[in-house]
């Protein structure tokens, strides 16, 4: 194997590679890529971990800022878009820096995040058209997050439709999943998980007035991003989006959800369900307001310090995950 170079006949790894820092941190950041049963890996990773923690001594302010920035958090795990960031202001510190090269990182940077700030403003009037926001108080505003989402998946330029349907579904999912966990009641939730199911606007009037809405808005959003991919590609996405779309249902069976919450109530008279859905909301503004600087923040041509409150501190949904993963396939060339 490769990396058997880099050990002694004990299996241990040679202690000249202390004194190489960057291949210290390469090995660091190799190490994170490692598969199941890839032991060497798993030594390589508590060997570089421990060591550059105690590198001393007249090492460059640059390296010792991408050491930190390494053991923060490994590259492989990172947000593409946020290291770019990170990266071309570390770069820009460094002596032998080439500014032409520099310049048309930031150009490039700034062009790409303009493009994005555009399609929040589009996405972001789509949400207020629907109106759900305002008919479905109890639902939870996560539009921002589920874009930051998107991007996190899929920056690039061309792929603006992925992001665009990414975000409206995972965003409908994301209210649909509070009609589940905090309104609806048992025989409601059986109506509206029959309703996608069966994907037929005939079975509307069966449902109430709330879910008629949620529904509807589903449908329609659905069948026009297929029409549209069907028009742009030819290809009939509808069967992934709606398997995306009961997939998540399935897993928030109506009767545990119902009873979860009918136990929630029991252990307190105020119904903890809609304290967490109040803290969920607070958790959706705190990330609203921590991401708009990053969204909002171009890269100076000049220097200008980069705040780490960029990041939103929130954590995926994993059935908003599983879907985003489906559905990303349907729009992605």
């Amino acid at each position: 194997m490769f990396f058997q170079k880099f050990q002694d006949h004990d299996g241990n790894f040679k202690q000249w590679l202390c004194e190489d820092v960057k291949g210290l941190l390469s090995l660091y950041e190799a190490s994170h890529l490692a598969f199941d049963g890839e032991n060497i890996l798993d030594e390589a990773k508590v060997f570089t971990t421990k060591h550059p923690k105690g590198i001393k001594g007249n090492i460059d302010k640059t390296l010792t800022q991408q050491i930190k920035h390494a053991l923060e958090l490994p590259f492989h795990h990172r947000m593409l878009r946020l290291e770019a960031r990170w990266y071309i202001q570390a770069y820009s510190e460094r002596r032998d820096a080439n500014h032409l090269l520099l310049e048309l990182a930031k150009l490039d940077f700034n062009m790409v995040q303009s493009k994005l700030q555009r399609e929040l403003q589009q996405m972001s009037r789509w949400w207020e058209d629907i109106g759900l926001e305002n008919k479905l108080s109890f639902a939870r505003d996560r539009l921002m997050e589920c874009f930051f989402w998107t991007v996190g998946m899929v920056f690039e330029p061309q792929f603006s439709s992925c992001r665009k349907g990414l975000m409206k579904v995972t965003t409908l999912i994301t209210t649909i999943d509070d009609v589940y966990d905090v309104y609806g009641s048992l025989d409601e939730l059986e109506l509206f998980t029959a309703a996608v199911e069966r994907w037929n606007t005939n079975v509307m009037e069966t449902l109430p007035d709330y879910m008629k809405l949620c529904f509807l808005t589903l449908y329609n959003t659905v069948n026009e991003m297929t029409y549209d991919t069907l028009k742009q590609h030819g290809v009939n996405i509808i069967p992934y989006l709606t398997r995306a779309v009961s997939s998540d249902q399935q897993n928030r069976n109506p009767e545990r959800q119902a009873n979860a919450r009918l136990e929630h109530k029991d252990h307190n008279s105020h119904g903890l369900c809609y304290h967490r859905s109040a803290a969920d909301l607070r958790a959706a503004r705190r990330c609203h307001t921590d991401t708009i600087p990053l969204l909002q923040n171009t890269v100076a041509i000049h220097h200008s310090p980069v705040s780490d409150q960029a990041v939103p501190s929130s954590h995926p949904d994993p059935y908003i995950l599983n879907s985003l993963r489906l559905l990303a396939t349907c729009f992605t060339d």
